[in-house]
């Protein structure tokens, strides 16, 4: 099992948000005619790129749009045998696609209430949290292995975390997994050109 994975730097995306239609699934354009703030917009539209950088690592021959419909609990829905998982925080907008269940989380560093801390934390985790060097690193590196493993819906799902630049945490859960073999990448520069989009050497110093 593979699990293929792309990051968007949403950096500029904002400049030119109307450019990237012509690559959009219908489902996305119907989410993003419900949202009005430009950065929200910029980071939904992150994770539909997120989501076509995976499909073209997955399948090369693959142009989009894609197509999936979101089923009511808010998990996105495929034809196609590939699942799916989607995530985005300030910055950055992440994709996770694979043959089995999979879920992905990504957060960007910001402080934590300890009471939060507390509340989600399992006992060995709170041990942990409270002498962490960097507190806020270590409740996020917790806390997307915990909604990673939730959208996966999978019992003891394989995990694994990664620390991104600026301080961005990732985790991918995967279930029935013997191992996760990521192709992560990261796409810093963008054309808005349709079919062949992704103009940019992927950044290497991501994993």
């Amino acid at each position: 099992m593979k699990v293929f994975v792309c990051a968007v730097d949403l950096c500029g995306l904002e400049s030119n948000l109307m450019g990237w239609t012509p690559l959009l699934s219908d489902t996305r354009k119907e989410k993003l005619a419900r949202i009005t703030h430009p950065a929200v917009i910029a980071q939904s539209i992150g994770a539909e790129l997120a989501l076509i950088g995976a499909r073209s690592m997955a399948s090369p021959q693959f142009a989009p749009p894609d197509a999936y419909v979101y089923a009511a609990s808010g998990a996105p829905i495929r034809s196609d045998g590939l699942q799916m998982s989607l995530s985005h925080t300030p910055g950055m907008a992440v994709c996770a696609l694979a043959d089995a269940p999979v879920g992905i989380d990504i957060e960007a560093p910001r402080p934590i209430p300890e009471s939060l801390a507390r509340r989600v934390l399992a006992p060995e985790e709170w041990r942990n949290y409270q002498t962490a060097a960097n507190k806020s690193a270590c409740f996020l590196a917790y806390w997307t292995q915990k909604e990673a493993a939730f959208k996966c819906a999978g019992i003891e799902p394989q995990l694994r975390t990664l620390r991104l630049p600026a301080g961005r945490i990732l985790s991918v859960a995967a279930k029935d997994a013997s191992q996760i073999v990521f192709q992560l990448r990261a796409y810093q520069s963008f054309r808005p050109v349709f079919p062949r989009f992704l103009h940019g050497a992927p950044s290497e110093d991501m994993i």
